[in-house]
């Protein structure tokens, strides 16, 4: 139902709406919210393009061409064969339909299978049960729980450090 591709410039108008709507990114980004420019996120595109160890990709619908939202990695580490990912759908009309779940499959075969990733890394908010349940259901395993971690409306939230280990790398 859905193709991966790397992110381009002209997605950014994208990337820009999603971090700028609340519901969304208080459940999937970790730092203060900021609401940012269009500048600002090119810049932050920029930076990101320029850092070999995270790449960026977008998730498509595939019978529309609709832009959904995006997959990442980021800290790739080549010695110890490791990774952290994030996946936010945006589009809060395709949440809860699988789209998520099939894009974390794809990108878990890219991992295995182009980079030579040994294992999965996540960082989920403990109030974000939705992304909690998907994480579990694909494998995923609770490695600890930072107390009191991210400053969220008001208040100090855990967070859940989940893994998974890629079949055949073990």
């Amino acid at each position: 139902m859905i193709r991966l591709r790397v992110m381009e410039e002209q997605d950014i108008q994208h990337i820009c709406s999603w971090h700028n709507d609340y519901a969304t990114t208080r459940m999937t980004t970790l730092s203060t919210f900021i609401p940012r420019t269009l500048d600002e996120e090119l810049n932050w595109f920029r930076r990101k393009l320029a850092d070999e160890t995270c790449r960026y990709f977008m998730i498509e619908e595939l019978d529309t061409g609709q832009t959904i939202g995006f997959i990442s990695y980021s800290g790739l580490d080549y010695r110890n064969r490791k990774v952290l990912l994030s996946v936010v759908i945006g589009d809060c009309s395709y949440r809860g339909k699988g789209m998520a779940a099939q894009a974390l499959q794809l990108m878990e075969s890219f991992a295995e299978n182009e980079l030579n990733v040994r294992k999965i890394t996540v960082q989920i908010l403990a109030f974000n049960e939705p992304s909690l349940r998907l994480f579990s259901r694909q494998g995923y395993t609770i490695e600890g729980e930072l107390k009191k971690e991210i400053y969220r409306e008001g208040a100090y939230h855990d967070l859940v450090i989940l893994s998974k280990f890629i079949e055949g790398s073990c």
